[in-house]
């Protein structure tokens, strides 16, 4: 079993990984563990990285946000991605939205550029309210403050951010590459290379544990996979998505597949130690609460067929004091469900890696149904080798696939997804039992 831990003399301490894992663990350069304080309010960032704090020193101090402040600030991000994304609407007189009827260039270079300006602003708005406005808050913050946004502009940056409560889309993030000018008012000067998910490789860690593993076949070289889905998608959205997800994973020589249509079915494969499966999708419908507008705790849930609800309580309790034996790769794709937000993942992406998930990737604003069955084929297509691919590894493939989609597709969808956990996995095609 890998091993791969921050220490307090730098960003991380690596012990020999070679065994386990078919490429090096990617060199983080930056950190950010960014926890709830025992006494007071807001919360402790602690930033390190050697290549911009050097001699491995770490600086820490109070971000004054509340968490109701932070669920606001995502929300307006979101909320921009939805409205001026997801549902553009070029012809306010026709009923045409252009995002929701097809995946490849959905809109010309000239009207991408003009929504890429709207993003840039929300992405630059939600660094400031996150972290630049706080650069008043002391001396130390900012210099932490103006660090991240050299160290951004700077180079690729490899970015771990540990955190169990403050789950941000950091992929959405924008900030402004050239040092000597601003973003402009109307956000027309923006580049691509930005936005944090566009150049750099991120994950969201929420706890302070192992990082690195690898996913491997069984004996016939097969990789054991569990697809959960909603076909209802289909037949609401009058489109097809979930038929020809099915198809791909079905006819994968190198998969062995299992579907999953009801909550019964799918909690008898966590019931039923031990877990087998070494990749898990999902590609169904997902919510939060009833309520988009206000913080609300009602548990999350995702919902198969059957429509019956799946909540982080469920996973919990069907496998008791167990962790996934099997330490799977998990995909969320929930498609127009309306209400996914980071608050989503806070409850169902960390009791996954809490029962040692290797990884989650998932969407963090309602994905048009096409582009999530379309972005999920291309991910799978190059983690399993089907396809060339900039990388291997997953914090390597989901910027990639970003780029690709925005330099050669002309949509910027894929800015939308996150990663928590799993930037050094990979497949080993060893066979493991």
């Amino acid at each position: 079993m890998s091993s791969c831990r921050y220490s307090p003399e730098g960003i991380r301490t690596i012990v020999d990984n070679r065994s386990v894992l078919p490429l090096d663990p990617l060199e983080r350069n930056l950190g950010l563990e960014i926890l709830t304080p025992k006494q007071g309010d807001g919360f402790l960032l602690t930033a390190r990285g050697d290549k911009f704090f050097p001699l491995g020193k770490s600086w820490t101090d109070t971000l004054p946000i509340t968490k109701t402040e932070l669920f606001s600030h995502i929300s307006e991000c979101n909320k921009v991605w939805t409205e001026k994304i997801v549902y553009h609407q070029p012809y306010p007189s026709v009923e045409h939205k252009p995002f929701l009827k097809g995946w490849d260039h959905p809109v010309d270079e000239a009207t991408l550029e003009a929504l890429g300006a709207l993003l840039a602003k929300a992405g630059d708005r939600l660094f400031f309210h996150l972290f630049r406005k706080h650069k008043r808050h002391s001396s130390k913050m900012q210099r932490i403050v103006e660090h991240l946004e050299e160290a951004s502009r700077a180079q690729e940056l490899i970015l771990t951010v540990t955190s169990g409560e403050f789950f941000v889309p950091w992929n959405m993030i924008y900030i402004h590459p050239i040092a000597s000018e601003e973003l402009a008012q109307d956000g027309s000067n923006f580049r691509w290379d930005g936005f944090w998910g566009y150049r750099h490789c991120i994950e969201h860690n929420p706890d302070d544990i192992e990082l690195g593993s690898c996913v491997h076949p069984n004996r016939e070289g097969r990789i054991p996979t569990s697809v959960n889905i909603d076909e209802g998608l289909d037949s609401r959205l009058r489109i097809d998505c979930i038929a020809p997800q099915l198809t791909y994973f079905e006819k994968h020589q190198r998969l062995a597949v299992t579907v999953r249509r009801d909550k019964a079915a799918f909690e008898a494969d966590f019931r039923q130690p031990p877990f087998p499966y070494r990749i898990v999708y999902f590609c169904c419908h997902g919510a939060t609460s009833r309520e988009r507008r206000t913080l609300n705790l009602e548990q999350p849930w995702i919902q198969l067929t059957d429509r019956e609800n799946i909540g982080a309580n469920d996973l919990s309790y069907w496998l008791g004091d167990r962790d996934l034996e099997s330490r799977p790769l998990i995909f969320i794709n929930a498609c127009q469900s309306g209400q996914m937000h980071s608050m989503y993942y806070e409850s169902i992406a960390s009791q996954f890696l809490e029962k040692k998930a290797i990884g989650l990737l998932g969407a963090q604003i309602d994905m048009p149904a096409i582009f999530a069955q379309k972005y999920a084929q291309m991910f799978f297509a190059r983690l399993l080798g089907d396809e060339p691919t900039d990388g291997s590894r997953v914090g390597e493939l989901v910027p990639a696939l970003t780029r690709t989609l925005i330099q050669d597709h002309l949509n910027p969808l894929g800015l939308g997804y996150s990663l928590y956990r799993g930037m050094d996995c990979s497949i080993n095609w060893t066979p493991k039992e």
